[in-house]
């Protein structure tokens, strides 16, 4: 999927969304009048999971970190049979198959609503992971699948939910025609902030739920995989206060070299003044290893020859899980985070944070930890040394308080986490 800026829609897509989006319309409406089938109370479910990127699923850590804590959370609730997960591919990651996750390769190319149906239409409910894309951010026609899969489950089967999304303040005509033709669907619909909230009640008047992201419930391991880096956070904790880093190329929607090598620089000095004025050391963390230019290591390789202190700076190479990440992130006192879902691996563990924002996604994340925006960077002012370094340090000074803050309310989040799937457990359960 090609990644543009918001609202700055290529001449392929607004095509797409002209031809292709009335056609998937006119399927979704005519697939409606399948026989319906749902199971009884208290009776076994089969579940099907719908990764918010399905050619893709893992491709990031948060993606891995919300598809796993779905894993675990349908297991949790009485989920005991295999689980389904669409993808294009015939196969999974051996960890994730190991967990009896059955991959079902439908979202093929040319995609239809028919063929992911006829493919899954024996399992009883489907739980789409929205993350960030159901608000044709990235593609509105990627958007009106996940919508359609969802909703289609929950009317002629048993459940169709989607997992708490963030949603933006300019959603794409298709998203916004969907959800004014939907009707009185059943779809169990949740966003996972308080902001995304109060914009999708703008669309969609009392339609959504407010939840939390998935991935708060991911567990964090503590094992061989990240023992390197967790012996080299204990080491430095005897001399010094030991923070984290997480930048990465998508802070530049069109990978602008120059614009990716001023947040370098900025990012550098930010660093090197913490450690030169407050005495820290700091684990650069990356949140996506691919080698593309997604992908975060090769970005905080340059930001670690910059920083220029050596004996204070270690970039975690090394691939690791999402749950590794997590182990890692909670023996930190502070992150610095331009990923979401390492903020939310270190939130969850009580850790404040640091955001560098893009996409509108983490302003409701630090509403519901009563975190200050002023420790929230937009992307667009990430270049900007003075600005960066004069917030890292605050925040450092202020992490004592920061941190009673999340903890006060780490509990809360959770909670409401759990709750996104409260649909499936009302009907396991009678």
């Amino acid at each position: 999927m090609t990644i543009v800026d918001g609202n700055k829609k290529t001449f392929r897509e607004l095509a797409r969304e002209a031809i292709v989006g009335p056609r998937m319309f006119r399927e979704w409406k005519g697939l409606l009048r399948t026989p319906v089938r749902r199971v009884a109370p208290g009776a076994a479910m089969k579940v099907a999971i719908v990764p918010s990127m399905p050619r893709d699923p893992f491709g990031s850590r948060g993606d891995e970190a919300m598809a796993q804590a779905v894993i675990d959370s349908l297991r949790q609730i009485g989920i005991t049979g295999p689980i389904g997960m669409v993808t294009e591919k015939a196969s999974l990651p051996p960890q994730i198959a190991a967990q009896g996750v059955v991959a079902e390769p439908c979202w093929t190319t040319p995609w239809r609503l028919a063929t992911v149906f006829d493919r899954i239409k024996d399992y009883d409910a489907v739980v789409v992971i929205g993350a960030d894309v159901m608000d044709g951010y990235y593609s509105s026609i990627s958007s009106l699948r996940l919508w359609m899969v969802a909703d289609l489950f929950s009317r002629v089967r048993t459940a169709g939910i989607t997992t708490g999304f963030s949603f933006n303040a300019s959603p794409r005509w298709p998203v916004r025609a969907f959800l004014k033709l939907r009707g009185n669907s059943p779809m169990v619909v949740n966003l996972r902030d308080p902001v995304s909230f109060k914009r999708f009640e703008k669309a969609a008047p009392g339609v959504g739920r407010l939840v939390a992201d998935c991935a708060f419930l991911l567990r964090p391991t503590t094992g061989e995989a990240n023992a390197a880096a967790r012996g080299w956070i204990e080491d430095r904790r005897e001399t010094t206060t030991v923070v984290g880093l997480n930048v990465h190329p998508m802070l530049s929607p069109e990978r602008d070299a120059e614009t990716i090598e001023s947040i370098v620089r900025a990012t550098a000095e930010a660093v090197r003044t913490l450690i030169d004025k407050r005495d820290v050391s700091v684990l650069l963390l990356p949140h996506d290893f691919r080698a593309s230019n997604i992908g975060d290591v090769a970005m905080l390789d340059r930001v670690a020859r910059q920083i220029d202190r050596p004996d204070r700076v270690r970039v975690q190479s090394k691939e690791l899980s999402a749950s590794d990440i997590k182990g890692l992130a909670s023996q930190l006192d502070l992150v610095f985070s331009a990923r979401m879902h390492l903020a939310i691996g270190t939130l969850g563990s009580s850790v404040p944070v640091v955001g560098i924002n893009y996409q509108d996604k983490f302003e409701g994340l630090f509403e519901q930890f009563g975190l200050p925006k002023a420790f929230l960077i937009d992307r667009t002012r990430a270049g900007d040394a003075a600005l960066m370094t004069r917030v890292f340090d605050e925040a450092f000074v202020a992490r004592a308080d920061l941190r009673a803050a999340v903890e006060a309310r780490v509990g809360a989040v959770k909670a409401l986490s759990r709750s996104t799937f409260d649909a499936l457990t009302g009907t396991l359960h009678g």
